[in-house]
């Protein structure tokens, strides 16, 4: 069997980035929040747009697989379902979730850090 061949320094700061940028969501969405007049669902929604718009790239330079990116995509569909209950919930700023469940929306969203896992 072939290994693969060392990551581009780039490909490399694309997943660093995105691997920070899903282990540190909690504290980027709670400073969002703090400047912005968007409910906590609407922020934490925002989050999920930018790890979607991750997701073609990555695949086009092999950086994940089809089957990584499908697994990604279906993820990041439940956590919009997550999220649409949320902002049903919980629609203005002055509605904030309780820490549980925004503990809940959390820890799904870092799941995500499973399907990064390298190409073999």
């Amino acid at each position: 069997m072939r290994e693969r061949s060392p990551l581009k320094p780039e490909d490399q700061q694309i997943l660093d980035e995105l691997r920070q940028m899903i282990e540190n969501v909690e504290e980027h969405v709670e400073t969002s929040f703090e400047h912005s007049l968007n409910s906590w669902a609407a922020v934490f929604a925002e989050k999920i747009f930018v790890i979607e718009t991750y997701l073609g790239p990555l695949e086009r330079r092999a950086l994940i697989s089809v089957e990584q990116s499908t697994e990604m995509q279906a993820a990041l569909e439940k956590l919009k379902e997550m999220v649409f209950k949320l902002k049903e919930l919980y629609p203005a700023r002055e509605h904030i979730p309780a820490r549980y469940v925004k503990d809940e929306v959390i820890a799904e969203f870092k799941k995500l850090l499973l399907l990064l896992r390298p190409v073999k």
